[in-house]
């Protein structure tokens, strides 16, 4: 039986600020397709994003729970574009 997913927080495209270490980042996927194998658990992956993660290929994956309590912040909305989920 398929699991439901809940609503993605962060928008697929949408740049994110972590406030720690003040580097923004691009979501690829959210939890609505993206999952840590071990639980199952819902997850966002994403990148550097242009122009600091130019020519960066490292994929990052983290917990939507970490990802949605605080730790990041949107700073721009995802654009729509062709090229918004990667």
């Amino acid at each position: 039986m398929a699991q439901m997913q809940p609503a993605s927080h962060f928008a697929v495209g949408a740049v994110l600020l972590h406030r720690k270490s003040a580097r923004r980042y691009q979501v690829l996927h959210g939890p609505d397709l993206c999952c840590i194998e071990a639980g199952r658990v819902p997850a966002y992956a994403y990148r550097l994003h242009a122009p600091e993660g130019a020519g960066d290929p490292m994929v990052w994956v983290r917990p939507a729970a970490e990802m949605e309590d605080g730790r990041f912040v949107v700073v721009a909305q995802a654009t729509g574009g062709a090229d918004a989920g990667g």
